[in-house]
């Protein structure tokens, strides 16, 4: 079925502090909801928009069942009215949720997101922002493909993926798709990189910066090529495990696609540590929780709620029932802002996670206060600008609990 272009409004690409290898390797506390959120806050920072659908592509989801869409959108504070999607079967469903994004009409955020598991793999994330109208470059979505082949997949249960040899890859896989459908120099996202790598030479494509520098990052790879060639038109075909997707991409006019791809290039470009995180021992630390208490403080957990008191206008957070500084009860909930500035710094030797863990306070730009963990990979000292990063707190009662940690602004 025919599907009318959308609009690419803006972009971002979010990647971890660390390369190794020539792969990004994220802290052990990132995860592909975390990984998506980055580039989505990113985004929503700078467009101030409030989507109407929001849609996760990633093959690494926190769960099986049950979703990880729905503590993305309440880390980004779109919900809870959006319309909420996530496709998890291959690293095609980057380009898929643009398609599915075009043909849904108004405007649409589409975060996808990696950590890796195999060797080629990167960790990181990007988000796109699309609309029906307007925007500094057309989506086309062009031909798409589903049939039974197997050259990259993993049954469930299975603690490895399985993988066909290369010359099946090369023969009926990606590269097959992009000689069949004709496409001019095209940009060739598969599941193996070094063949997909051959096809784009062979086809005359521009070549695939991104995965000497990050590796392969799964669902995210096919958007963030994208944004990195944003300033020039594009065919771009991501295929694995039977499923495949093209898009064209033209630039409008303007040059504000020139300016995200600029972002982008920025982020790729952005220096990063060489030496691994250290491992969290999640083991040692399981903390009570339970779904009703997750479901009650959601707004604080997962949006960064605060309380500002309508008599004094003082912000606290967590949000109180009572105003500590005058006593009112009438407290409206705020979204805190992200970016401030180190107050004072300690290392708890008691937070189960076999090493001592470093917490901050950090005043943030508005005047409210935060009070939590440093990231595993970064120090800070009093004085350094930071930003709020969502992070996976813990694991207690056998489900994801995200929090916020204090990251470096420059490492944000």
């Amino acid at each position: 079925m025919p599907v009318e272009p959308a609009f690419l409004v803006d972009g971002a690409l979010a990647l971890p502090a660390t390369a190794v290898r020539g792969r990004t390797v994220a802290d052990d506390d990132e995860d592909a909801v975390t990984l998506a959120a980055e580039a989505g806050l990113a985004l929503l920072e700078r467009t101030r928009a409030r989507p109407q659908a929001l849609v996760l592509a990633t093959t690494t989801p926190p769960y099986d069942e049950g979703g990880s869409v729905q503590a993305l959108a309440e880390l980004l504070g779109v919900g809870p009215d959006v319309f909420a999607l996530e496709l998890t079967a291959s690293l095609r469903d980057g380009l898929a949720a643009l398609r599915v994004a075009a043909a849904l009409g108004g405007t649409a955020l589409v975060c996808a997101s990696h950590r890796g598991r195999g060797r080629d793999d990167g960790h990181g994330g990007a988000a796109v922002l699309v609309a029906a109208d307007g925007g500094v470059a057309a989506l086309r979505p062009g031909p798409a493909r589903a049939e039974e082949l197997r050259d990259r997949y993993r049954l469930a249960g299975a603690p490895e993926r399985s993988e066909a040899d290369p010359s099946f890859v090369w023969d009926a896989g990606a590269p097959r798709l992009a000689r069949e459908w004709g496409l001019e120099a095209p940009s060739v996202v598969g599941p193996a990189a070094r063949i997909a790598a051959r096809a784009e030479r062979e086809l005359g494509g521009p070549g695939d910066e991104l995965a000497g520098e990050t590796g392969v990052l799964g669902a995210a790879h096919a958007l963030a090529r994208i944004l990195l060639g944003l300033e020039r038109p594009q065919r771009v075909l991501a295929a694995a495990s039977g499923l495949a997707e093209a898009i064209e991409v033209e630039p409008a006019s303007g040059g504000g696609a020139a300016e995200v791809a600029a972002r982008a290039r920025a982020a790729l470009a952005k220096e990063r540590r060489t030496e691994p995180p250290p491992p969290l021992d999640w083991s040692a630390l399981d903390p009570y929780t339970s779904a009703p208490r997750s479901w009650r403080e959601r707004g604080q957990d997962l949006r960064l709620e605060a309380g500002r008191c309508a008599a004094c206008g003082r912000i606290v957070f967590p949000h109180p029932q009572t105003c500590p500084g005058c006593g009112s009860r009438e407290l409206s909930a705020e979204r805190l802002p992200r970016a401030g500035t180190v107050l004072t710094q300690t290392r708890d030797h008691v937070y189960p996670l076999g090493r001592s863990t470093a917490m901050a306070v950090v005043e943030l730009d508005g005047g409210a206060r935060f009070y939590g963990q440093v990231v595993p990979s970064a120090s800070v000292a009093i004085g350094t600008r930071v930003r709020l990063v969502p992070r996976r707190l813990h694991n207690g009662a056998g489900a994801a609990q995200y929090f916020w940690k204090i990251a470096p602004a420059e490492a944000s």
